[in-house]
């Protein structure tokens, strides 16, 4: 492990690129001749269809069999003259941003206007802490009940318990990419092409049993002193099913709401923050020792349960939530911030 982070500070430090754009935007012109040349095109192919209707159904199939001898859209010209960065400049430390201070704090404040005026943001703000604050909760079980009797783990062996955690989110990755993805597109086509951001919701609905289902299996294994296995495979469960949620949320709100920069992810790291950080870390072994570990884990499974299942909402009325808040959204979005230099 020490090997492993110390390899990735290094990697940090010396291989991450600034990320900033520093380029200005240019616009493009359309040059004359095009102009001309597709006039002319137009005008002759408007005479033709006057004088015979049915050229125009005649040539359809011509037309569908040029595009696709047109150049691939990756076929771009690099212009060689624009001198490249050095390796210094593209590992600076700080850059600045042209704007004011009252700029700023505006784009500080935005995400949580945002957030609380737009309910899917805000929604899918809760769904993403919500599953970082139940994967908070495994590893401080994991580390906190693994070392004590009857389990009695070394630190090797609670590390090694990190595995089915490792196994369940990958699982999740390698599922969620490729689903979402031909869900949509199979949703799209019998909506007659049109897709929806709501679409990729479902993906969420179908893995929300296992969030309840591997928390309550790891509650009672440490509750009722069960082999390590049981506690493992409920961890192992959990994560699975807190993939597609990480994921699905944050594709939504970037899908739904793509010029609401500022408040599309600071809100749900936000949110992430409180729940882990002071929920958990804090108040979760008073809250256990009071409560017990099986009650908590019941309580914990039945809040995510109730979140997770106002997905069904979005779902059938997001697209109309979307509609009633376009006002604010289109305002938050002319507001922001723009550090493009």
């Amino acid at each position: 492990m020490t090997i492993s982070l110390a390899t990735g500070l290094l990697a940090f430090v010396f291989l991450y690129e600034e990320s900033k754009c520093f380029s200005a935007p240019t616009e493009g012109v359309e040059l004359e001749t095009n102009k001309e040349t597709r006039t002319t095109e137009c005008s002759q192919k408007s005479h033709d269809t006057k004088k015979n209707p049915e050229i125009e159904s005649h040539k359809q199939p011509a037309e569908m069999t040029t595009l696709d001898k047109l150049p691939p859209l990756y076929d771009v010209d690099i212009d060689e003259s624009i001198p490249s960065t050095s390796y210094k400049q593209r590992l600076l430390q700080f850059t600045v941003s042209r704007g004011s201070i009252s700029q700023l704090l505006l784009h500080t404040s935005q995400p949580f206007h945002v957030m609380l005026c737009i309910p899917g943001i805000l929604y899918m703000a809760i769904i993403y802490g919500m599953s970082w604050a139940v994967m908070t909760i495994i590893g401080t079980n994991m580390a906190t009940f693994m070392p004590a009797p009857p389990y009695n783990f070394s630190a090797s062996g609670v590390g090694l318990m990190t595995l089915p955690v490792f196994v369940g989110t990958g699982i999740g990755v390698e599922i969620v990419g490729p689903t979402s993805d031909r869900l949509i597109l199979y949703l799209a086509k019998r909506k007659n092409g049109i897709y929806e951001p709501e679409m990729r919701l479902w993906l969420l609905v179908a893995f929300i049993p296992l969030v309840p289902t591997g928390l309550m299996v790891a509650g009672c294994g440490f509750q009722y002193s069960l082999p390590w296995p049981i506690v493992a495979v409920g961890f192992g469960a959990a994560s699975l099913g807190i993939t597609p949620a990480i994921s699905v949320s944050l594709t939504y709100v970037i899908d739904a709401y793509t010029e609401a920069n500022p408040g599309r992810c600071y809100d749900g790291h936000y949110i992430r923050s409180q729940y882990s950080l002071n929920g958990d870390t804090f108040f979760l072994l008073p809250w256990i020792n009071r409560m017990g570990l099986l009650n908590v884990h019941i309580v914990v499974s039945v809040i995510s349960t109730v979140i997770f299942m106002i997905t069904f909402t979005f779902i059938y009325y997001g697209k109309r939530i979307r509609t009633a808040t376009a006002t604010r959204y289109r305002w938050f979005s002319s507001r922001q911030f723009s550090d493009r230099i």
